[in-house]
This record gives structure tokens, C-alpha cells and sequence, in this order.
């Protein structure tokens, strides 16, 4: 227990650094942090299903559109304000994910990723052809004007409510990592059938699991449908968010709380030095770098990172870069 509010304190500490670092940031860094902090928040939502539960999704942007635009027909459809609509987003994300999730989790492996994609293609189109959505002419969330409306409240302001967010998507996995949930979506993942003999009520624990994930998912939507202030189906559901999703958990670590964390400050990282200084060779270099990164590091740069042995329920010591590395080499013999 002391351990653990060591843990909090410091996160907690960490959260109030950043915060007040992000005042001293200029417009272009300030941009590219808020985004970091976006994609820690879709990287954990996506970790919860696709790295604990051993799910891998290719529709979790539909979670996240459906925040978004739920958000947004609140506002400029029924007169909430954004502060009123936002919870109100995430748990009809979550509530939506709670109705797929029963026929798609009966699927496993490549015919649950199909699946998952055909349901977020989907959705983006019913969204589409929806008169209270807008349809393919977008929704604008109120602002300004005589009407109810939510004053824009600024580039600060939305890193600081990302940063918000952020911290409480990894204090919501750190919980799962520790809890007999978590525990439960691991067995699931090593073996379900032998989880399901165990005790494990598989069915209720991956459908609790992907509606958790699209709550934070569908938070991280509205707010930023917010920013955005103008939805369109083409930006709140497109597919590379999911991509970019499973590559940011990927390079840091499935299954882990700090993987996505570390996944997003090093793919955004590499995103803007690559976009700085070799705009024109992005679409090849930034492949290379995670087919390259994927092969070496396998279980992602988190596990390289010096955890105790024993730190959290399943928590084993880290293997040396070094070994780690030289393993890689030798299986594909490089």
C-alpha cells in the first residue's frame, strides 16, 4: 500500500509539472504535445481490449466517432452545453461497444479484427446518411452566438483537459494491471478455454473490457470534436486513427500501463523530425522505422524499461536491452 501511494504521489506530481510546463510551451510544441496527450488516452483504450485481453481491434475509431459526434448533436441539436455533453458521450460510447460487443467477441483472431473493421466502416456510413448527424456536410459544435453555445476555450486550455485525460486513461489501466480484472483479461489472453475452465466468465469480462476502452475512447472523441469544432465522418472515423492506435501500443509495449505512454512520445516524436527534415521520405522512413522497431523489440520499449521484480499482480523483472536485442538478431538472423 505505501509502495502504491508512492505511485500516485508521483503521478499525481508528474500530472501538476506538465500542466504548468505546458504554459511555457510555444504554439508549434504546445500542438504537438496536446497531440501526444490525445494518443496516450486512444493508445490506453486500445491496450485495455487489444493488449490485456489479447483483442486485437481494427475498429476502436468507431468508439471514438461516436464520442464525437455524440457530443456533437448534443450541443448544436438538443442545446447541452459541451461540459454536459461530454460525459454524456462517453457513456453512450460505452453503452454502444456494450450492444457489438456480445456478436464480435464471439469471433477470435483475424475474424475478430475483420469484424471490428467492417463495424467501424459501418458505423461511419449509417453516421453519414443520419440527418441529425449532418451527414457528409458535417455538424458544428456551438461556440458563439445568441443560442446555447460553449465558448472555445483555446490551444492551453485543450492540452490541459488532454493532459487531464491522459492521466486518467493510465490511471485507469494502472488500476486493471493491478486488479483481478486485469488479471482475468490476461488469462484470457494466454489461454481463454483454459480461462473459462478456471472460472473466468470470459464473455462478460471482454465485453466489460471493450466498453471500458470505449468510454475513454469516446471521451477522447468528443473532446476532440470540440477542438475541431466543425465533425465530418471522414476525420471522426477514419481508419489510420485505429491504425496509428495499435502502433503507438505495438512499439511501446502491449499489456503493459507505461507502453503507450512511451509508445506515443516516441512515434510523435519521429513523426515530427521526420515530417521537419525529410517531409518528402515520411511515407517510407516512418514504415521502415516500425517494421525495424517491431522486429528488435518485439514486447515494445516498455519492457526494457527497470521494473522490480514483483512490482504490481504479474509484474517480472525487465531483460537487459542488450539480450533482448541480441535475441531478435538471433531468431531472424540477422
Amino acid at each position: 500500500m505505501e509502495k502504491t501511494g508512492r505511485r500516485w504521489l508521483a503521478g499525481s506530481a508528474a500530472t501538476i509539472a506538465l500542466a504548468a510546463g505546458g504554459a511555457a510551451l510555444p504554439s508549434q510544441p504546445l500542438g504537438t504535445a496536446t497531440s501526444v496527450l490525445l494518443f496516450v488516452t486512444l493508445a490506453q483504450s486500445w491496450n485495455i481490449i487489444g493488449g490485456f485481453a489479447g483483442y486485437p481491434s481494427f475498429g476502436q475509431v468507431a468508439f471514438f466517432g461516436v464520442g464525437g459526434y455524440c457530443a456533437a448533436v448534443l450541443t448544436a441539436q438538443v442545446g447541452f452545453s459541451f461540459w454536459a455533453a461530454l460525459p454524456a458521450s462517453a457513456a453512450f460510447a460505452a453503452a454502444f461497444a456494450a450492444v457489438v460487443g456480445p456478436p464480435l467477441l464471439r469471433l477470435r483472431g483475424n475474424a475478430f479484427s475483420i469484424a471490428t473493421l467492417g463495424m467501424a466502416a459501418g458505423t461511419r456510413e449509417l453516421v453519414a446518411i443520419l440527418g441529425v448527424t449532418g451527414g457528409g456536410a458535417g455538424l458544428t459544435v456551438p461556440t458563439f452566438g445568441p443560442g446555447p453555445h460553449t465558448a472555445y476555450p483555446g490551444a492551453l486550455a485543450f492540452y490541459w483537459a488532454y493532459l487531464a485525460l491522459a492521466a486518467v486513461s493510465l490511471a485507469v489501466v494502472a488500476w486493471l494491471s493491478a486488479s483481478r480484472f486485469g488479471l482475468a483479461l490476461r488469462a484470457i489472453r494466454a489461454d481463454e478455454t483454459a480461462a473459462e475452465s478456471a472460472g473466468v466468465a470470459t464473455t462478460r469480462t471482454k465485453v466489460a473490457a471493450l466498453a471500458l476502452s470505449a468510454l475513454l475512447a469516446g471521451t477522447a472523441g468528443a473532446l476532440f470534436a470540440f477542438q475541431q469544432v466543425v465533425v465530418f465522418p471522414d476525420s471522426m472515423f477514419d481508419i489510420t486513427t485505429t491504425t496509428l492506435m495499435v502502433v503507438i501500443v505495438v512499439v511501446g509495449g502491449r499489456g503493459t500501463v507505461a507502453g503507450p505512454v512511451v509508445g506515443a512520445v516516441v512515434f510523435e516524436t519521429l513523426v515530427t523530425e521526420l515530417h521537419l527534415f525529410a517531409s518528402r521520405l515520411d511515407p517510407l522512413i516512418l514504415p521502415a522505422l516500425i517494421v525495424v522497431g517491431v522486429v528488435l523489440l518485439p514486447d515494445g520499449v516498455a519492457h526494457l524499461l527497470p521494473v522490480p521484480p514483483g512490482a504490481g499482480r504479474g509484474g517480472t523483472p525487465r531483460a537487459r536491452p542488450r539480450a533482448v536485442l541480441l535475441d531478435a538478431v538471433r531468431r531472424y538472423r540477422l
